[in-house]
C-alpha cells in the first residue's frame, strides 16, 4: 500500500453559529482562512437587509447592525461569500449563520 500526502496551504472555513454575549467564547463571527488573495463576505437578514460586509478575512461581525451599537435579533442570517486563492481558484457561495443570544 502506498500512501501519499499533499500539503494543503489554502483553507477557508465559515462557522455556522456564534453567540455575541461577551462571555469571551464565540463572540465574533468571522471566517478562518489561510493564503487568501481576495475576499468578500456579506451577512443579510431574512428580509435581505445587509447587516454586515467586509473585504478583510480578519474582520468579524459582532452581531450588531454594521458593527454599531444596535444589536440584531437572534436567528438565522444569510451569508454570501467570494474567496480567491492565488488568483486561480475562486469560490462563491451562500450559506447561513445562526446568531444566538
Amino acid at each position: 500500500v502506498r500512501i501519499e500526502s499533499e500539503l494543503c496551504t489554502q483553507s477557508f472555513f465559515i462557522p455556522n453559529a456564534f453567540s455575541p454575549n461577551q462571555d469571551g467564547l464565540n463572540d465574533i463571527f468571522k471566517v478562518v482562512s489561510q493564503n487568501v488573495s481576495s475576499f468578500e463576505l456579506g451577512v443579510f437578514s431574512r428580509n435581505g437587509q445587509e447587516v454586515f460586509r467586509t473585504k478583510n478575512p480578519q474582520t468579524g461581525w459582532n452581531g450588531s447592525f454594521q458593527n454599531s451599537g444596535y444589536f440584531c435579533e437572534s436567528g438565522l442570517y444569510i451569508v454570501k461569500y467570494k474567496v480567491e486563492f492565488d488568483s486561480t481558484k475562486i469560490y462563491e457561495g451562500v450559506g447561513h449563520v445562526n446568531l444566538i443570544r
